[in-house]
């Protein structure tokens, strides 16, 4: 349930623990996949540093994904904002650069 939460949580913009935290009550995608739990900063924090490299497997598959999804309009399919012009090493430095944004903001929030 947290790999699911912190991929999507990461891919929403929501990066500190205390952030996530909040999602868990206040946005409704993330309160799904919560279910009846509710994941502490603490446990986020912990979560996050034992299982980065499985954290980042799944947002940079998450994100190669949208590289060939595309929005169906009436015109006909959209590219995802975003992801038309990125390759794939682009989208791991991405990735990599979330999850560093998410240590720096928990650092920031404990100090």
């Amino acid at each position: 349930m947290l790999l699911t939460l912190l991929t999507y949580c990461y891919a929403a913009g929501f990066y500190g623990s205390e952030d996530i935290e909040w999602a868990c009550s206040n946005d409704a995608a993330a309160h799904y996949l919560c279910g009846n739990t509710a994941p502490d900063e603490e446990a986020l924090r912990n979560f996050r540093r034992a299982n980065r490299p499985w954290i980042e497997a799944c947002l940079t598959s998450l994100y190669e994904k949208a590289l060939g999804a595309s929005i169906p309009t009436v015109r006909g399919p959209v590219p995802i904002p975003g992801f038309q012009k990125r390759s794939r090493a682009e989208l791991g430095h991405v990735v990599r650069r979330k999850l560093d944004l998410a240590i720096m903001i928990d650092m920031a929030m404990c100090e």
